[in-house]
């Protein structure tokens, strides 16, 4: 698993496939905006859209998971990438929750990489 930054206001988090890479993504997202006067809900929306957007890419049994974060000033993008999937992540639940909480998504898939990608606009 590694972590790292890219640039001042991007992050990333790599790693193979494992039951507790939402976790990771939860403290992760979490601790990237501590400290950035966000409201909680904010915070709490974007811990869910991160654990799902892993959950989809632990459902479609792909090798490894690269999942990107990138801030502006009110708009963070989100971009996972799950790696060589081995079935199809269909999940009504996941799409509803993007639906609700990002204001734009698309989710890709072929025989390389399960793609999901998403914005959430935020109050500062």
């Amino acid at each position: 698993m590694s972590v790292k930054t890219t640039m001042e206001n991007k992050f990333e988090i790599e790693g193979p496939s494992a039951p507790s890479l939402p976790k990771i993504a939860r403290l992760a997202i979490s601790g990237i905006l501590t400290g950035d006067e966000l409201d909680v809900d904010g915070v709490e929306d974007l811990r869910l859209v991160v654990s799902e957007m892993v959950n989809v890419a632990l459902d479609s049994e792909a090798d490894r998971i690269k999942l990107r974060f990138e801030l502006s000033e009110t708009l963070i993008n989100l971009e996972l990438f799950g790696m060589n999937p081995k079935r199809n992540s269909e999940n009504d639940l996941a799409n509803r929750i993007f639906q609700t909480l990002l204001a734009d998504f698309e989710i890709n898939q072929n025989e390389d990489v399960v793609t999901i990608k998403g914005s959430y606009f935020f109050n500062r």
